[in-house]
């Protein structure tokens, strides 16, 4: 399955759920940067 859709290309799946990776990717990064920002803050 996963191969067809390869090599049908970017099948709307594939691309939604890569979409979805990313998006949840870049949440974590902003969270643990503002985690980071807090705690330096309240050290600070």
């Amino acid at each position: 399955m996963a191969f067809a859709s390869a090599q049908a290309g970017t099948t709307p799946a594939v691309t939604y759920g890569y979409g979805v990776g990313s998006v949840f990717a870049f949440a974590v990064v902003i969270y643990v940067l503002l985690v980071i920002i807090l705690r330096a803050g309240i050290i600070a």
